[in-house]
């Protein structure tokens, strides 16, 4: 066997050979052009965006599945909030369970007190048992995992989350923008440009809206024309250089293309 080969098991290291073979440790790929979604598709259906919304970070979604994904948010939130007054109610019910089993025990023991002898487990005999915890009052009720943490419900949040960011954001219906893509045309057909440059829009661009109209431009066209004159190229709506958003994007699948292009996986490194 060759020094070289790439079935050599004799060094004190895995080759990258035979780190692929077995997959060993955490597996990392490189993420290709097919794997990320066009800069007008839907964060959520994947699919080219129908009446296009977006969030004030810049990430598209449907209009439908904004609405979809805002209505499920606020079941689970009040499914939430149900379980947890839930909890606290069966806390309550059983803190005042403990208190009226105290109070019966003090009433028990000032009664013993009025007989002239009150027995201790000192004068009791010694075949005498002591008595079991009572079963039908909650408070004195054994278990069976004494060491058990009892459970606890988390508050629900109170907020409506975007999903598409990292870290998420919260988003309201109101501050949604419907975003409007300009048309060209080709001998192909029709083509997304940009209104300004009539440039075919794609994911290795800069794309940037405005907050009130949602027309959007290619990021040169917007430092050119639109925040020079404060007003959108399109309609000519008056927009400030704080209401310009970018919308985001996930990269071309080259080395530039902006986004998260790097896939891992991570395998057992020891199985000892």
């Amino acid at each position: 066997m060759s020094r070289h080969s790439k079935n050599n098991t004799a060094a004190s290291f895995f080759t990258a050979a035979e780190r692929e073979q077995l997959k060993y440790g955490t597996q990392k790929q490189r993420i290709g052009r097919d794997s990320l979604k066009d800069y007008n598709a839907c964060f959520l259906c994947l699919q080219a965006a129908r009446d296009p919304l977006c969030c004030s970070r810049g990430h598209l979604a449907c209009k439908e599945c904004f609405y979809d994904n805002i209505l499920s948010q606020k079941k689970q939130i009040e499914r939430q909030r149900k379980l947890l007054e839930a909890h606290q109610k069966e806390l309550s019910v059983e803190e005042s369970a403990k208190a009226e089993a105290k109070r019966m025990e003090k009433v028990v023991q000032f009664a013993k007190t009025q007989v002239e002898f009150v027995p201790t487990d000192e004068g009791r005999s010694k075949g005498e048992k002591k008595s079991l915890p009572s079963f039908w009052v909650l408070a004195f009720k054994p278990t069976l995992t004494p060491d058990a943490k009892p459970t606890t419900v988390d508050a629900p949040r109170e907020s409506i989350l975007c999903t598409a960011g990292d870290p998420e954001h919260s988003i309201s219906l109101k501050k949604l923008v419907s975003i409007q893509f300009s048309t060209s045309k080709t001998d192909n057909g029709t083509q997304i440009s940009c209104p300004s440059c009539l440039k075919a829009l794609r994911n290795g661009m800069r794309m940037i809206f405005s907050k009130n109209c949602g027309h959007v431009v290619c990021g040169t066209c917007t430092d050119k024309f639109v925040k020079k004159s404060g007003h959108c190229f399109v309609c000519e709506k008056r927009c400030k250089e704080k209401e310009l958003v970018t919308l985001q994007t996930e990269g071309t699948g080259l080395a530039g293309g902006g986004g998260k292009l790097r896939a891992e996986k991570v395998e057992v490194a020891f199985a000892g």
